[in-house]
């Protein structure tokens, strides 16, 4: 598996798992983005638990089953693309996750500037994923022109039931045992993010077990508004 610079990528976040009819489309535009010899910009823009991580990480996947190098920076680590810029050679495909916190933040602006002048000129892809769906996010205009020439794709929220399936999905790779009922409440109470629902689902199986207890609706519900590593300590 191909090592990112700051972080080794899920193998499990891959396009075949990526769930769900309402992102299709999203899905089929990025692997036409990745085949594509003219595009070499995209922005995947999305709520925060929405697939945008796990969408550019199945990117990086499929670029290094081809025998491509690819690399996935988060921007709270801007040190990491700072020794990319250092680079020879750059990866076929360059992700760069958060870029949204370089809204009103001019050292991370200035970063993102020479990366994407960088990426082109070397005429390698590169993906920002990103939170903020304003159409000029920056306050640097040069920043804003290539920003807004990028191909931008926007994922929406799935389903709950296409959220069931992700969650059923999720807990079968990580061997959780949760009853059908507990699970439909954890879906209920974070609908809109699958990142805190799957980090909460860790919580109470690690909870469960350290107590060994099952994971009943009746512990769901009483741990669901706790920090658990706090109850923990």
């Amino acid at each position: 598996m191909q090592q990112t610079l700051d972080l080794l990528t899920n193998p499990e976040q891959s396009f075949d798992n990526f769930i769900g009819l309402t992102n299709d489309e999203v899905k089929r535009k990025i692997n036409f983005f990745l085949r594509s010899n003219d595009m070499l910009h995209c922005v995947i823009k999305g709520l925060k638990g929405s697939g945008k991580t796990h969408l550019i990480a199945a990117c990086c996947h499929q670029i290094t089953a081809h025998g491509e190098k690819a690399c996935l920076i988060n921007l709270k680590r801007p040190q990491h693309i700072e020794n990319l810029l250092k680079k020879e050679t750059l990866p076929q495909l360059v992700c760069i996750d958060d870029t949204q916190l370089a809204t009103n933040n001019k050292e991370l602006e200035v970063l993102l500037f020479r990366l994407y002048n960088h990426i082109e000129q070397s005429g390698k892809k590169m993906i920002w994923a990103s939170r903020d769906f304003n159409l000029s996010p920056f306050s640097r205009k040069d920043l804003n022109s290539r920003y807004s020439a990028m191909l931008s794709l926007e994922l929406h929220p799935n389903s709950p039931e296409e959220n069931y399936l992700i969650i059923k999905h999720f807990i079968q790779q990580s061997q959780i045992v949760i009853s059908n009922e507990a699970c439909q409440l954890l879906i209920k109470e974070y609908n809109r993010d699958l990142s805190a629902l799957t980090n909460k689902l860790k919580e109470i199986s690690a909870y469960a077990c350290s107590h060994k207890k099952k994971i009943t609706l009746k512990i769901c519900r009483n741990l669901i508004g706790y920090d658990l590593h706090q109850l923990a300590e």
